[in-house]
């Protein structure tokens, strides 16, 4: 089996090169911890997850090579959506490679898109106010939804959800029509942490109940990831205590219904990066196993799958991303056999079954460095139309 191994592009520069990637990287993870802080993840058409602030009572180097068992392996016919480091939006097919920029979206590379109701959102933060924006699959037309800091999806893609400041949060059909406001709703609760000590808790609005998961939550720690999977009457919460940080840092798997709580610890002993990602029927979690503990050089991570069920993992050793500091990005493709993951240098395409690898690029050459290649990126988000 051969690897997908991230590796500075010239070698004779290697240790200017691994400075700027630190550096970017640095600037990047603070992007990444402030956005996880900012944005409610809803879990179902019903069910949110908060990071609420408690009221105070006041590789080596050169093109890395496919695994001959995915080099005939059929992709799912869908679409990846990006922005890249240039501020614009790109849309790619699975299928073909090819892929068009469709709008001028001014937003975060390391900000997730949001698909919901054959749109797609994000924040434009281009002016001097922020806005949160749509495009239009269907017809190409783009719209401005006013001031936003964040904005989100339910698991569904029926509802979605605009947080302007840290205390308002407004919700609105992903088909069109008016919004309400839910800020009265959760009183007492920010969508926005801050330097303060915060709880985890779950917002279900069909019983207007908050559900605590975590009162132990420190700034280094929170909100990773959650899925409802289809039909549940449950949600699973990934997040971190945050106090452990920088040493190695385990992942807490929630059960929402249960309360049941699961730590995950790195088969490599070094903890996990950011950047963790549920299959659709939550049974998985794809990682990134730190390979070394954090520090101020860049160190590679290798992709972990791991069972929610039991917590075995399994590493996928040919997946070593270069990271400069502990951020990666996976997303499941439908089917939820295969992932799609990256880091700084590389991208490729994961089958969760047999672990097999293949390099995947929809920017052709010889330099796949994100912020130069302007190739898919941390802003990716899966199309299922």
């Amino acid at each position: 089996m051969r690897s997908l191994t991230i590796a500075p592009v010239n070698p004779s520069s290697e240790a200017v090169q691994a400075e700027a990637i630190f550096t970017a990287a640095r600037r990047r993870r603070r992007r990444i911890r402030l956005t996880i802080g900012l944005i409610a993840m809803v879990l179902a058409g019903s069910a949110a997850v908060l990071l609420a602030n408690w009221p105070q009572h006041s590789g080596a180097p050169g093109r890395p090579e496919a695994s001959a068992a995915l080099r005939a392996v059929q992709l799912p016919a869908a679409q990846v959506a990006w922005v890249d480091y240039n501020g614009r939006l790109h849309i790619g097919s699975l299928v073909t490679g090819h892929q068009r920029v469709a709008a001028a979206a001014n937003s975060d590379p390391v900000v997730p898109l949001i698909a919901a109701g054959d749109h797609l959102y994000w924040v434009n933060t281009g002016g001097t106010y922020w806005q949160i924006q749509s495009l239009d699959l269907a017809t190409g037309k783009l719209a401005s939804l006013g001031f936003g800091m964040a904005v989100f999806a339910s698991a569904d893609g029926r509802q979605v959800f605009i947080a302007q400041t840290g205390e308002s949060l407004l919700e609105f059909p992903a088909t069109g029509g008016r919004s309400r406001s839910l800020s009265r709703l959760l009183s007492g609760f920010q969508t926005a942490s801050s330097s303060r000590p915060a709880k985890l808790a779950v917002w279900n609005p069909d019983s207007r109940r908050l559900t605590l998961i975590s009162s132990g939550v420190s700034t280094n720690g929170g909100l990773l990831g959650a899925v409802t999977p289809a039909g549940a009457n449950y949600s699973l919460v990934a997040w971190r205590q945050g106090s452990c940080y920088p040493s190695s840092c385990a992942l807490e798997i929630t059960n929402t219904a249960t309360r049941f709580t699961r730590t995950l610890r790195s088969p490599l002993g070094h903890g996990f990066a950011y950047g963790v990602a549920f299959s659709q029927d939550g049974g998985e979690l794809a990682a990134f196993a730190n390979t070394l503990g954090l520090s101020t050089t860049p160190a590679p991570a290798e992709l972990a799958i791991i069972s929610t069920r039991t917590g075995a993992a399994r590493l996928v050793p040919r997946v070593s991303l270069l990271m400069g500091q502990d951020i990666a990005w996976a997303r499941w493709l439908p089917g939820g056999k295969m992932l799609l993951v990256g880091g700084l240098t590389s991208s490729g395409v994961v089958n969760s079954e047999t672990l097999s690898v293949r390099p995947y690029y929809f920017v052709h050459g010889r330099d796949h460095y994100i912020e130069d290649s302007q190739d898919v990126n941390y802003s990716a988000v899966v199309i299922k139309r």
